[in-house]
């Protein structure tokens, strides 16, 4: 049997053991497992990629088009000054709208015709772009000059060029025709070489301009900047282009400086 000692002793070991364990058990609870996160299948589109950010850092996660930010270029010129001087004006107005009246080329086609009649076949020639019959035009007409020329033994390409022989005169409204002789039969005015005319030659757009001006579908000052071709035309013509310039003055002269 075990004394008094004895037994005060062992429960007083059972004690400290118990008190132990309690302590283990306290410590244990505070200490949480880390957690994890459900791992993510291959083509799930809801997965977002990991960015460390570091303090004071801001992360852009817009999607939209890089480098342009929500409503960037909308009213984008708003407000600045769409009024510029006559000039401007003239080079960036849209065509008149059509009012039934003939175009530049419809009036170049009958002004060959008519050339054709009158000139011996087979004779080459030389026709200036559509001309204006005065200016300002008050006329509602417009014309051209016709040199005829012959092929030189040095080349095909080259002509000798003589006196503007032919003035035909068209009606933009209704496209009367009227053919005038104005220049004596084989005078020589000069050498000339043939050049290959080009689809998107500039003349052609300031011949439009100038009919729409004669037929009062744009007036003058609007028309400046699309008549200038013409002084490139003059000056790219050797003989012929100085011919024009004599005859045609005024008209040049006017588009040399503001109207």
């Amino acid at each position: 049997m075990l004394s008094g000692m004895n037994v005060r002793k062992q429960r007083c070991a059972y004690l400290g053991l118990g008190l132990a364990v309690v302590g283990l058990a306290i410590a244990g609870c505070g200490k949480q497992a880390p957690t994890t996160s459900p791992p993510v299948e291959a083509g799930d589109e809801t997965a977002s990629t990991q960015q460390d950010v570091r303090p004071g850092e801001v992360v852009n996660t817009y999607e939209g088009q890089e480098g342009v930010d929500e409503g960037e270029g909308e009213g984008e010129g708003e407000g600045e000054d769409e009024a510029g001087d006559d000039e401007a004006d003239g080079a960036s107005e849209a065509a008149p709208a059509d009012d039934g009246k003939l175009d530049a080329v419809e009036l170049l086609a009958l002004a060959n015709t008519a050339l054709d009649q009158v000139l011996e076949p087979g004779v080459a020639r030389m026709v200036t772009p559509l001309l204006p019959t005065e200016w300002p035009s008050t006329s509602g007409k417009v014309m051209v000059l016709a040199y005829p020329m012959a092929a030189l033994e040095s080349g095909v390409t080259r002509y000798t060029l003589f006196v503007a022989l032919y003035q035909v005169t068209i009606d933009v409204d209704d496209g009367t025709v009227a053919t005038e002789s104005i220049g004596k039969k084989g005078k020589k005015l000069g050498s000339f070489e043939k050049t290959r005319e080009r689809s998107d030659d500039p003349i052609h757009g300031a011949e439009q301009a100038l009919v729409d001006v004669v037929a009062g579908r744009r007036p003058p000052e609007k028309a400046r900047m699309l008549l200038l071709p013409y002084t490139q035309w003059v000056e790219g013509h050797g003989a012929v282009g100085k011919d024009v310039n004599v005859r045609m003055k005024g008209f040049l002269e006017a588009l040399q400086k503001k109207l």
